[in-house]
């Protein structure tokens, strides 16, 4: 489950935090304030909740961020991803479609992020992309991640005061043993609503 405002955001949970829920057989179970209730997580962070049965159910999940405003909540609902789609070194990359990064009224900013799923660390590459056909690439970057950790980021650190729209983000692992999950989010500069928008992968 993650955050989609603010600054850069990033936690690593300590190997061994688990918590166990018992459901009975067709049983949907929700549960509100996961990170703070269930692993001690304060406010503001961006984490990553790895769920799995401990027999053989099966189990379909999701979560929804969301933050309190003008009366009523705004944020967005995450699926549960299997770990299959997670992306190691040599393997590729994961596309973000469709982020705009302006400081216009009008306008959305966007953020990047992706959490690490295998306990072991990683050095990410981010390349922003155009949308004029020649896909030039407006920045390119680097970032560490530790096994098990979720980081979350501006595109703004990164791209020049002009920004840009319907930029293209390209993540992959430039190096290291870890795999990773991928995800934009576009944040309206007025309400400050938030659209989760799940990084792609070639199957």
């Amino acid at each position: 489950m993650t955050s989609g405002q603010g600054p850069v955001r990033s936690h690593r949970q300590p190997r061994g935090a688990r918590r166990a829920v018992t459901l009975a057989a067709g049983q949907t179970l929700e549960a509100s304030d996961v990170l703070p209730w269930y692993f001690g997580i304060g406010d503001p962070a961006a984490a990553g909740v790895r769920i799995h049965p401990a027999g053989p159910a099966r189990l379909r999940v999701s979560s929804r961020t969301y933050v309190e405003k003008f009366g009523g909540t705004f944020g967005f609902s995450i699926p549960g991803v299997p770990v299959s789609r997670a992306i190691g070194a040599g393997e590729g990359f994961a596309t973000i479609l469709q982020l705009d990064q302006s400081s216009a009224a009008h306008g959305f900013r966007s953020n990047v992020g992706f959490a690490e799923i295998s306990g072991a660390d990683a050095v990410v590459l981010i390349e922003v992309l155009g949308s004029d056909g020649s896909n030039p690439i407006h920045a390119r970057f680097t970032r560490p991640v530790g096994g098990g950790q979720s980081v979350q980021f501006p595109l703004s650190d990164f791209l020049t005061s002009a920004g840009g729209r319907n930029l293209c983000v390209r993540v992959s692992v430039e190096s290291g043993a870890g795999r990773i999950l991928a995800y934009g989010v576009s944040i309206d500069n007025i309400s400050g609503d938030a659209i989760y928008i799940p990084a792609e992968t070639i199957e």
